[in-house]
């Protein structure tokens, strides 16, 4: 008989072990993806202007802005923007901006941008312009527009300005007119707000063109109320320079005037609406956008 040569088959435990550790060793662990664009962090202070910026984006790109904002610690529980600050030096000095609205700018470049800011003080006390006259609006031959964007905003911090966003700011760029047509949009990286973008309501056609109310406004119940009554004293309206307190420019001119432009009129520790002539030095409160 021919010899056969004879092959030990593997037992089926051996098959079955071999393939198990073979699949196991093939399968990798599920790593899920963070969906947020920055760590979290107890609140405003405590982020980088790069992580803010990456929020920013985030909340452009937010169905509900106030949902992200809520998770980064921007906003309380409800929702309401409070008394959170960052700290920014400027010229040598310190100062504070907070937040005061989300995805509500529109930027040059398209989209929104997702977080507004504005400086708790007053960084500097200026003149519209030299002439009594508010025909050119904040568009043209203004001053405090011209300042903002030659002195200012190369004295801020680098690691801030990097990241601010040119945004479209609607004012009555004629003057005196009742024409809604006289808004139109400037490209701006730094401005002061405009009347409507404080108190939220008006009488004046021209002025409610001029934007809409920023949310921390809202969030503290700001309305034009001209009855000295019904005025509060609201922090977020009282602005100091140099630790006195003073009034500040709002962008917007009186439609009703040829000669002056709205200003929040705070000395007394109370706010108050009011007009000056543009050629008076008032604080200049600069708000931007990331």
């Amino acid at each position: 008989m021919d010899d056969v040569d004879v092959v030990d088959e593997p037992d089926d435990e051996s098959t079955s072990s071999s393939e198990e550790t073979s699949s196991t060793e093939s399968e990798e662990p599920v790593i899920e993806e963070d969906p947020h664009a920055a760590p979290q962090r107890a609140g405003l202070a405590e982020y980088s202007w790069d992580e803010l910026s990456a929020i920013a984006d985030e909340i452009a790109q937010a169905s509900d802005p106030i949902e992200i904002a809520r998770y980064y610690k921007l906003v309380n529980s409800s929702g309401k923007l409070e008394g959170q600050v960052k700290l920014v030096e400027f010229a040598g000095a310190e100062h504070y901006v907070q937040i005061i609205g989300f995805a509500q700018d529109e930027k040059t470049s398209g989209g929104k941008a997702g977080i507004t800011f504005q400086f708790t003080d007053i960084l500097a006390l200026k003149k519209m312009r030299n002439s009594k006259s508010n025909a050119g609006g904040w568009a043209y031959n203004n001053e405090i527009r011209d300042w903002l964007s030659s002195r200012v905003g190369g004295k801020l911090p680098k690691e801030l300005r990097r990241h601010i966003v040119s945004v479209e700011k609607l004012t009555n760029n004629d003057g005196k007119t009742s024409r809604t047509s006289s808004v139109s949009a400037s490209s701006d990286k730094l401005w002061i707000p405009s009347y409507i973008e404080v108190f939220g309501t008006t009488d004046k056609a021209v002025l409610s063109a001029e934007g809409s109310q920023y949310q921390r406004f809202r969030d503290e119940g700001v309305t034009d109320a001209h009855d000295s009554t019904e005025r509060v004293k609201n922090p977020t309206l009282i602005k100091t320079y140099k630790g006195s307190k003073k009034s500040w420019w709002l962008r917007s001119p009186n439609p009703e005037s040829s000669t002056t432009v709205y200003d929040i009129y705070s000395t007394t520790g109370e706010w108050n609406m009011s007009h000056a002539n543009t050629g008076g030095s008032i604080g200049v409160c600069p708000c931007f956008c990331l």
